[in-house]
């Protein structure tokens, strides 16, 4: 941060910040000794990151894993796709309504259990989707470069 923001008692604009850098009025004492929290700021510090640029296509990151999931499993019902990312059934109504009202699936009836919907992607659905895994590709690809190859393959 620098002196004149420090002095105004601003923080720099988020784009600017490094979120393993900041800090705040309280330290921990030996924080940078530890693993684990070391661990948990990186965690924090990627799973933020990621959410911004998946955002950049009108998405969150559950919104990206749902339609990743009805991609690869197409006409599945909400309730596998809810199970599999260990979600409420409520929950995943609320995401697949909006999902549905951007137009990026689409329900329609099982035809083997007319009770269940089956979830599809849209031509809308999978473009955005297409975009959001290039997006995420390139993050993947620079958090990589980071490592080494054997670091990178473990």
């Amino acid at each position: 941060m620098s002196v004149d923001a420090t002095q105004q008692g601003t923080q720099p604009s988020a784009e600017l910040q490094d979120p393993l850098c900041i800090s705040g009025p309280l330290e921990i004492e030996n924080q940078q000794n530890s693993i684990g929290f070391t661990l948990s700021r990186i965690g924090t510090a990627v799973t933020g990151r990621f959410a911004a640029l998946v955002a950049e296509h009108d998405l969150d990151p559950r919104r990206f894993l749902v339609l990743n999931l009805i991609s690869e499993h197409e006409g599945e019902s909400q309730q596998a796709i809810a199970l599999s990312i260990g979600v409420a059934k409520s929950q995943m109504v609320a995401v697949v309504d909006e999902l549905e009202s951007d137009g990026l699936l689409e329900r329609r009836v099982n035809p083997v259990d007319r009770r269940q919907h089956a979830l599809h992607l849209t031509a809308k659905g999978r473009s955005v989707l297409d975009g959001a895994r290039s997006t995420a590709a390139e993050y993947e690809n620079f958090l990589r470069s980071a490592l080494s190859e054997r670091e990178a393959k473990d």
